[in-house]
Parts: C-alpha cells; sequence; structure tokens
C-alpha cells in the first residue's frame, strides 16, 4: 500500500502501540494520514509523530472527531467567551487508568500472527479477548484496557473528552503542570490536575456516563455525546455575537482531513493538537500508575524532579 504512488492517503486504525510505527511509515512513503485516537501510546513517540509531520510537510488529522460535533463546539465557544464566567474547575468522566496485562494464556490460532500483533510492544501471552481469529465476535477486543498495548479506557475515552476540556481551556499546545492522584493506591477516579492558570481538572464519575462538567463563577455546563446543558438553561440557546471568538468549524471529520489534503492547511484536530490530548492521558496514567504528586513542565514535556516518572514517557520497542 505505502509502495503505491496512487494512493494519497493512509487511515491507521491499528491498536494503540503500533500507531507511531504507522503514523512515521506513512509520513516517510510521502502519504497524508488520518490516525485514530489516541494518537500516541507513549509521550516521546508523540512528539516524534509531531516532527516527523512538520518536516515532511504532510497532513495529519487526529480521530478525535467529537471537534467536529456542533454541540462539543459550541460549548467551548460558551467557555471561551466567558458566557460561564471565569471557569474554576472542570471534571472529566472517562473510564479506569490502564494495568498490567492479566490474561490467560490460550492455544494460538493458526491464523494469527502474534508475534506482528505484538510489534513494537513486548510479546504478551495469547489471549483471544486482544485479538480474535475472526471479526465475527460481539465483543471489543481488551487490549485498549492493558498499559503494554493500550491506555485504558482512561486514554481511550479521554483521548474525547479530555480533549473537549483542552480545547475549551486553549491548551491545545500545553497541558496540566500538575498531577495529584488519591493516596489509595487501588483508586481509579479522583486524579486532579491543575493548569498553570490554577484551573483543576479531575478525572471524576459525575453519574452521566462518559462526559465534561465545568463550574464557571456564572454557571454551569455539561456536555457529553447524549446531553447539552448549562446552568443557566438558555446558554445552550446562545446566538454569539459579532465580536465573539469562533472556533475552527467542521461538519465532518473525514471530510475535513480530506479537505485539508487538498487546501495543504491544518485539519480540525492536526498532530499537535491529537499529541497534547493524549498526553494528558499518558501524565494521568503515569500519575495512577506511581501514585503519589508529580510536577509535569509542559513545555519541555518533563517531569521535574521524578527520574521515575520520567522513564514512564517512553519505551523502547522490541525488535521482532
Amino acid at each position: 500500500m505505502l509502495e503505491n504512488p496512487t494512493i494519497d492517503g493512509v487511515v491507521v486504525a491499528s491498536p494503540d502501540h503500533w500507531h507511531a510505527q504507522h503514523v512515521l511509515d506513512s509520513l516517510k512513503a510521502n502519504k497524508d494520514v488520518y490516525c485514530e485516537k489516541p494518537l500516541s501510546h507513549n509521550i516521546k513517540e508523540g512528539r516524534k509523530m509531531v516532527k516527523a509531520v512538520e518536516s515532511s510537510g504532510k497532513i495529519l488529522q487526529t480521530g478525535s472527531m467529537q471537534r467536529s460535533w456542533n454541540t462539543f463546539r459550541k460549548a467551548c465557544e460558551l467557555v471561551r467567551n466567558g458566557y460561564l464566567g471565569d471557569i474554576e474547575r472542570v471534571e472529566v468522566n472517562v473510564g479506569n487508568p490502564a494495568i498490567a496485562y492479566n490474561l490467560p494464556t490460550e492455544t494460538m490460532p493458526k491464523d494469527v500472527n502474534w508475534n506482528n500483533w505484538c510489534g513494537p510492544a513486548p510479546f504478551l501471552a495469547y489471549n483471544h479477548r486482544l485479538a480474535p481469529s475472526n471479526n465475527d465476535v460481539k465483543f471489543w477486543p481488551d487490549w485498549r484496557l492493558f498499559e503494554e498495548v493500550g491506555g485504558g479506557i482512561l486514554s481511550d475515552w479521554g483521548a474525547h473528552m479530555f480533549d473537549i476540556a483542552q480545547w475549551a481551556l486553549g491548551m491545545d499546545h500545553s497541558g496540566p503542570v500538575k498531577l495529584v492522584p488519591r493516596k489509595d493506591p487501588t483508586s481509579v477516579r479522583g486524579l486532579k490536575m491543575y493548569y498553570a492558570n490554577g484551573i483543576e481538572v479531575e478525572h471524576k464519575d459525575f453519574g452521566r456516563g462518559w462526559g465534561v462538567r465545568f463550574f464557571g463563577s456564572k454557571g454551569k455546563m455539561d456536555i457529553s455525546r447524549q446531553y447539552f446543558e448549562t446552568t443557566p438553561a438558555n446558554l445552550v440557546d446562545v446566538e454569539f455575537s459579532s465580536s465573539d471568538m469562533r472556533l475552527y468549524k467542521s461538519d465532518n471529520h473525514l471530510g475535513d482531513w480530506l479537505q485539508a489534503i487538498k487546501s495543504r492547511k491544518n485539519p480540525i484536530c492536526n498532530v499537535e493538537t491529537g499529541h497534547r490530548t493524549a498526553t494528558v492521558c499518558h501524565l494521568a496514567n503515569i500519575a495512577y500508575k506511581l501514585g503519589r504528586n508529580l510536577e509535569w513542565n509542559p513545555e519541555k514535556e518533563k517531569f521535574i524532579g521524578d527520574s521515575e516518572a520520567n522513564k514512564l514517557r517512553s519505551r523502547k520497542p522490541r525488535k521482532f
């Protein structure tokens, strides 16, 4: 496929641990890329992808497609234009952080190339819950749950919901500076992240499914794929004035990528944006894993004074 000069673009929909290699190979082959979220499996490979896109001049769209939904865009515009007042804190409800692989070993099907499936990740014991031998199954493969090949549902859905928090707060080129997990090492909620401007973002189940809740000095807002509600209630129906700032408008996420290929302008969720959102998810996973407060420098993309945490920003790919 990559050697075919008539193919202009590639969609990367492989498991998270393969994203970086597939993106880099596609860029090297002179292809534009649509990469499913989360963009990366770890922080350093995400930055490597950013540099590769920039040096190649190619277009990359990250598949955090809620940015192409009218409700999510309007919610972020309400925040950006101060309709909720000064944002004091945000709650983001997504699933659990990643865990170490723990599935039992099963007999390998003849039609599964397990060595290639694991690829740059550690060579795991085979279990059909990661890679069923055919597509006629009624479950989502569970590789998302495990730190070796995914980032937990925290990362899987965080690439949607933390992404909306990042967009609304104007942090697409930055991120939190401090992470404070609960003292209970078994906790899977309760991590608080603080931005340099003092805004607190908490990974918290507020009882309405996966979504984002904003608290401002003038009101409150809940936004998800199922609801868009504000207090005061009439904020949902606000018609923006000519002086209000407006965010990039996309009505179709894949279509926006195709248009960007033609115009050679950045799509709505470009590589830097995708990398920064994925980084928030990686930071959260690291904080839950280590169970202690962490300070993060979003400019240098390094933890301050914590060598163990810094080692978790990357891993050496397995040779296979």
